[in-house]
Protein backbone atom coordinates (compact mmCIF):
# COMPACT_ATOMS: atom_id res chain seq x y z
CA UNK A 1 0.00 0.00 0.00
CA UNK A 2 1.34 3.55 -1.12
CA UNK A 3 1.96 6.31 1.76
CA UNK A 4 -1.21 8.48 0.77
CA UNK A 5 -3.24 5.19 1.26
CA UNK A 6 -1.97 4.14 3.91
CA UNK A 7 -2.53 7.65 5.50
CA UNK A 8 -6.07 8.25 4.32
CA UNK A 9 -6.76 4.72 6.24
CA UNK A 10 -5.31 5.78 9.49
CA UNK A 11 -7.70 7.11 12.00
CA UNK A 12 -10.31 6.20 9.17
CA UNK A 13 -9.70 9.09 7.65
CA UNK A 14 -9.41 11.33 10.13
CA UNK A 15 -5.61 11.97 10.06
CA UNK A 16 -5.93 13.17 6.77
CA UNK A 17 -9.32 15.63 7.82
CA UNK A 18 -6.39 17.18 10.86
CA UNK A 19 -3.84 17.35 8.05
CA UNK A 20 -5.90 19.90 5.76
CA UNK A 21 -7.48 21.66 8.52
CA UNK A 22 -4.25 22.38 9.93
CA UNK A 23 -2.84 23.50 6.39
CA UNK A 24 -5.24 25.85 6.11
CA UNK A 25 -4.81 27.35 9.17
CA UNK A 26 -1.23 27.29 8.72
CA UNK A 27 -1.61 29.12 5.17
CA UNK A 28 -3.97 31.66 6.11
CA UNK A 29 -1.72 32.61 8.90
CA UNK A 30 1.03 33.08 6.07
CA UNK A 31 -0.94 35.07 4.23
CA UNK A 32 -1.53 37.23 7.29
CA UNK A 33 1.42 37.39 8.68
CA UNK A 34 4.11 37.31 5.85
CA UNK A 35 6.14 34.71 8.13
CA UNK A 36 6.85 31.19 7.60
CA UNK A 37 4.64 28.49 9.36
CA UNK A 38 5.12 25.03 9.38
CA UNK A 39 3.08 21.83 9.51
CA UNK A 40 4.64 18.33 10.60
CA UNK A 41 2.79 14.69 10.18
CA UNK A 42 4.94 12.80 12.56
CA UNK A 43 3.67 8.48 12.12
CA UNK A 44 4.55 6.11 14.76
CA UNK A 45 4.97 2.46 14.35
CA UNK A 46 4.67 -0.36 17.27
CA UNK A 47 4.38 -4.53 16.94
CA UNK A 48 0.83 -5.12 17.80
CA UNK A 49 2.18 -8.50 19.85
CA UNK A 50 5.88 -9.70 20.90
CA UNK A 51 8.07 -12.34 18.50
CA UNK A 52 7.11 -12.32 14.75
CA UNK A 53 5.79 -8.99 13.97
CA UNK A 54 2.90 -9.25 11.02
CA UNK A 55 1.07 -6.53 12.42
CA UNK A 56 1.46 -3.40 13.52
CA UNK A 57 -0.20 -0.15 14.97
CA UNK A 58 0.10 3.29 13.36
CA UNK A 59 -0.35 7.00 15.16
CA UNK A 60 -0.33 9.62 13.53
CA UNK A 61 0.92 12.91 14.85
CA UNK A 62 -0.07 16.56 13.38
CA UNK A 63 1.71 19.64 14.66
CA UNK A 64 1.39 23.24 13.51
CA UNK A 65 3.88 25.97 14.09
CA UNK A 66 1.72 29.06 13.12
CA UNK A 67 3.25 32.22 12.75
CA UNK A 68 1.93 35.23 14.86
CA UNK A 69 1.77 38.73 13.73
CA UNK A 70 4.04 41.46 15.33
CA UNK A 71 2.09 42.97 18.00
CA UNK A 72 2.35 46.66 17.94
CA UNK A 73 3.97 48.95 20.97
CA UNK A 74 2.96 51.40 23.23
CA UNK A 75 4.65 54.51 24.02
CA UNK A 76 4.84 55.97 27.77
CA UNK A 77 6.53 58.67 29.55
CA UNK A 78 7.88 58.84 32.25
CA UNK A 79 7.57 60.92 35.05
CA UNK A 80 9.70 61.86 37.89
CA UNK A 81 8.00 59.49 40.35
CA UNK A 82 8.61 56.63 37.69
CA UNK A 83 5.33 56.29 36.86
CA UNK A 84 3.57 56.10 33.13
CA UNK A 85 1.77 58.29 31.25
CA UNK A 86 0.13 58.57 28.19
CA UNK A 87 0.48 62.17 27.97
CA UNK A 88 3.75 64.50 28.58
CA UNK A 89 3.26 65.90 31.79
CA UNK A 90 5.98 68.69 31.06
CA UNK A 91 3.99 70.05 28.31
CA UNK A 92 0.77 71.81 28.12
CA UNK A 93 -2.97 70.58 27.25
CA UNK A 94 -3.83 72.37 23.96
CA UNK A 95 -7.50 71.84 25.13
CA UNK A 96 -7.01 73.36 28.60
CA UNK A 97 -8.60 76.61 28.99
CA UNK A 98 -10.49 76.14 25.57
CA UNK A 99 -14.50 78.33 26.29
CA UNK A 100 -17.39 76.50 24.64
CA UNK A 101 -19.36 78.53 22.12
CA UNK A 102 -22.94 78.29 22.17
CA UNK A 103 -24.29 76.83 19.15
CA UNK A 104 -25.67 78.96 16.53
CA UNK A 105 -29.03 77.94 14.75
CA UNK A 106 -29.97 79.35 11.42
CA UNK A 107 -32.71 79.46 9.60
CA UNK A 108 -32.33 77.91 6.23
CA UNK A 109 -33.92 79.88 3.07
CA UNK A 110 -35.37 78.03 0.07
CA UNK A 111 -34.18 79.75 -3.13
CA UNK A 112 -35.59 79.11 -6.38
Amino acid sequence: MAFLETFIEIRNGGAAIEMQDTLKKVIEAVRKTGKPGKVTIAVSIKPASQGDVDMVFLQDTITATIPKPNKKETMFFVNEENELSRHDQRQMNMLDGLKELPAETTTLKEIR
